[in-house]
């Protein structure tokens, strides 16, 4: 047993399948995608196309938790699982547009520092911290 998830070391071809499934292009794509973006792309009809490949890389148990009935959520979970292997981290953050919750995606090295903003107002004296 490799670890609590594969049994079988993933080649990073496949890892590159599947995230070319969710219209990334490599490791160091920035780009940022949402559910609405994997529905657009048909990103759950491509995880099913390579779910035969997939599925002898899983555990059995795993398998049948991850990857039967996969939908939006279940697929960015495999794709967490993919890039963890090969040193990366799948980032989400939440957005409000136009009163609907989104959440983003996108996929960062884990050994990547954050970045912090720090914005001071001299009106009021207030300060604002941000992070990404």
């Amino acid at each position: 047993m490799l670890n609590q998830i594969f049994r079988i070391m993933p080649t990073e071809e496949l890892c590159l399948l599947v995230m070319g499934a969710f219209g990334l292009t490599g490791f160091d794509d920035i780009r940022c995608f949402t559910r609405k973006d994997m529905e657009i792309r048909g990103t759950i009809t491509k995880l099913h196309d390579l779910l035969p490949i997939i599925t002898s890389y899983y555990l059995p148990c795993k398998a049948r938790s991850y990857l039967s009935d996969l939908n939006c959520k279940n697929g960015v979970t495999v794709l967490r699982h993919f890039v963890r292997i090969f040193g990366y981290k799948v980032h989400s953050k939440e957005k409000y547009i136009k009163g609907e919750k989104i959440v983003m995606y996108n996929v960062k090295n884990i050994n990547q520092e954050t970045s912090m903003r720090l914005a001071y107002n001299k009106k009021n004296g207030n300060c604002t911290l941000e992070f990404d």
